[in-house]
């Protein structure tokens, strides 16, 4: 008699439980793998399983579908592009930074020496911005006297 109670309250529990936990998927069973969205001219259908767009309109009298271009294969390409340029500027900027001793922190920098002072791009001292002023300066006052030199020979004058 117990079993008999056992079994009436018990099945009918589970069974309940069954139906509750498989309700779901049935729902999704029953949705499909496609979606179709109504459009002006026909619908949109989209593959859930696959993520394909595909546009389907009545084409004399019958239903046909065509793939909408998927331009996400499009942009990851791009993205992927970008990506590998940007680790290679990365990359060169990285390089330019220890040629010119700018790689490291500045804090860092201001304290300790520097190891690569050797090496690499040192701005001009004073002393060679003076030598360079000096130079073109030099320069110029002979472009000057050469230009004098060819208007005197213009006029026809002796030098």
């Amino acid at each position: 008699m117990r079993a008999t109670q056992f079994r009436c309250r018990f099945l009918p529990m589970v069974g309940f439980a069954a139906v509750a936990l498989a309700t779901p998927a049935l729902a999704a069973d029953d949705a499909g793998r496609f979606s179709m969205t109504p459009t002006d001219k026909g619908f949109l259908r989209l593959d859930k399983q696959t993520g394909e767009v595909s546009v389907c309109a009545d084409k004399g009298g019958k239903f046909s579908c065509e793939s909408v271009a998927d331009t996400r294969a499009l942009m990851q390409t791009e993205i992927d592009r970008l990506a590998k340029e940007n680790g290679e500027l990365r990359a060169e900027n990285k390089r330019l930074e220890d040629v010119l001793g700018l790689g490291e922190d500045k804090n860092k920098r201001a304290q300790a020496p520097n190891p690569n002072k050797d090496k690499g791009f040192k701005l001009p001292t004073e002393q060679d911005i003076d030598r360079a002023m000096d130079e073109i300066s030099r320069l110029v006052k002979k472009f000057k006297d050469k230009m004098k030199d060819l208007g005197a020979e213009e006029r026809g004058e002796r030098l």
